[in-house]
């Protein structure tokens, strides 16, 4: 469904081998209020038949892809990217959920020129004993000094304005990759990331402490790549 001059939203999902909760997360995109967007499903080779899964769906919207991404998610995400043919790029993980409004509501921020960006808080599923949902007071906006301080927002409540921008493919960023793309966005255009406060997705909590792990190591590679640009006060702030 595509509906002249209004906003065509391209949305990015990369999967592999959650064949379950990959549906759950489709069935959430396609109950979203606003109908006109492409999805496209980049899949790392699944061991199911990923492609008739797919075309179960009787839905011209969706595109599905398969593309090896040697244990580098952020490949598949720019594989995706480069196949967009929206105005705007949103994505989800494929064992998130979103609220049925969340482009509906998402969209209107960006009338504001000085946004380049736009997410949200999220509610938790999964193991929460260490994780609290976490709704802010009111909605923010985040530079790059705010971003570098207090973390981006999840990359699926994450949209943005298709102006060309890849994610890092660097190993050194796994984990973190989501979080270096709304840094590189907001210093090189010297615009903002709005985080609205309603939580307009679901995010599942990972089940292993690798993936924590992981994030936490390479967020000091994250400090290590922005050095340049920080003073020395923040650098040393980060650091600890």
């Amino acid at each position: 469904m595509v509906i002249n001059n209004m906003p065509l939203v391209s949305i990015i999902v990369t999967t592999y081998n959650r064949r379950d909760l990959l549906t759950n997360t489709i069935d959430s995109i396609l109950n979203q209020t606003y109908k006109n967007f492409e999805l496209i499903v980049v899949d790392n080779f699944s061991d199911y038949d990923f492609l008739s899964h797919i075309k179960s769906y009787i839905d011209e919207r969706i595109r599905s892809f398969q593309n090896s991404n040697d244990g580098i998610i952020a490949v598949n995400r720019n594989f995706g990217i480069k196949k967009a043919k929206g105005d705007y790029i949103a994505f989800c993980d494929d064992d998130d959920l979103w609220m049925e409004k969340k482009l509906e509501m998402q969209l209107k921020f960006f009338n504001h020129k000085d946004i380049i960006g736009v997410g949200s808080s999220s509610k938790l599923m999964g193991d929460t004993k260490f994780y609290r949902n976490h709704k802010a007071r009111s909605d923010k906006i985040l530079r790059f000094d705010d971003l570098i301080k207090q973390g981006g927002v999840p990359l699926s409540s994450l949209m943005i304005r298709n102006c060309g921008y890849l994610f890092d493919e660097n190993k050194s960023l796994l984990f973190v990759e989501d979080f270096d793309l709304q840094l590189s966005m907001s210093l090189n255009s010297s615009k903002s990331i709005l985080k609205i406060k309603e939580p307009l997705i679901s995010y599942r909590v990972p089940g292993h402490a690798l993936a924590s792990i992981s994030k936490l190591y390479n967020g000091i590679n994250i400090i290590s790549k922005y050095k340049n640009v920080l003073s020395f006060w923040q650098y040393k702030q980060l650091l600890h």
